[in-house]
């Protein structure tokens, strides 16, 4: 069966990351959705599936979710600027 991750990561006031797996992808995503930008104090996400062959990544710009597809990695500062 496949399981999909779900890792929130903060980098105010100290840097975090809160993971938790689903059965679903519409789960991992629901679950993203809920909790990203929730309070400002998620600014990104990364849902994984379990062997890591399929991954998205979404920023919070501080107005809505954006879906993430270039490879680098963005602090939340830059992430507020897209």
């Amino acid at each position: 069966m496949k399981r999909w991750e779900v890792c929130l990561v903060a980098d105010r006031p100290a840097y975090r990351v809160e993971c938790r797996e689903f059965r679903t992808l519409v789960g991992a995503r629901l679950h993203m959705r809920r909790n990203l930008g929730r309070g400002e104090e998620f600014y990104c996400a990364l849902i994984t599936d379990r062997d890591e062959t399929r991954y998205w990544t979404y920023y919070w710009n501080g107005e809505r979710i954006l879906r993430w597809d270039k490879p680098t990695v963005l602090s939340s500062r830059q992430a507020r600027e897209i």
